[in-house]
């Protein structure tokens, strides 16, 4: 599946190196070794906000940046968070 860049028209992001990465494939290519948390523990750290992610359907993505690494809800940059809480409510 690969990483899919976001539509230029995507609402609140104007950032244009943030992909949305499968959850199933950001699970095997972010973590290592045994202790992986489950597709569940993914899908409610989205719902939740602790890393940004979307559902799409009964698909769920993980926004990240080029390098693979999640986008995070924290960005210590209270306008950037705004943005991303907005974006997630959109």
């Amino acid at each position: 599946m690969g990483l899919r860049k976001l539509p230029k028209k995507t609402p609140g992001v104007g950032v244009s190196n943030i992909y949305r990465k499968a959850l199933s494939e950001f699970r095997a290519d972010f973590f290592t070794g045994k202790k992986k948390p489950c597709a569940n523990t993914l899908k409610k750290w989205i719902e939740r906000g602790d890393i940004c992610g979307e559902r799409i359907g009964n698909h769920y993505f993980v926004l990240v940046d080029a390098r693979g690494e999640p986008i995070k809800s924290d960005t210590g940059n209270k306008d950037a968070n705004e943005m991303l809480k907005k974006w997630r409510q959109h």
